[in-house]
């Protein structure tokens, strides 16, 4: 993957604030097992966080998929968000 793409400022709020990572740890192959406070918990967390700053329902077959920025990006692209730039 490329470690160059920018990503959207609003998710990267969301981000850092569940997670309580710096913005430049976040790029599109980060996955749960590379951040500390990925739990199931936090996760959920992201998930209110996530439909509250992009306007959005994510459903349970969506979430349980979403264990990377990479999964992620492409669950919030089928609902129109994009945070690749």
């Amino acid at each position: 993957m490329q470690k160059f793409m920018a990503i959207n400022d609003d998710f990267i709020k969301v981000f850092t604030l569940v997670f309580d990572i710096t913005p430049d740890k976040i790029n599109i192959d980060l996955t749960q097992n590379d951040v500390m406070k990925w739990d199931s918990l936090s996760q959920m967390h992201l998930i209110v966080a996530l439909e509250e700053a992009f306007n959005i329902k994510l459903e349970l077959e969506e979430i349980v998929t979403m264990n990377s920025v990479k999964a992620i990006s492409d669950v919030l692209m089928k609902k129109g968000v994009n945070i690749i730039c």
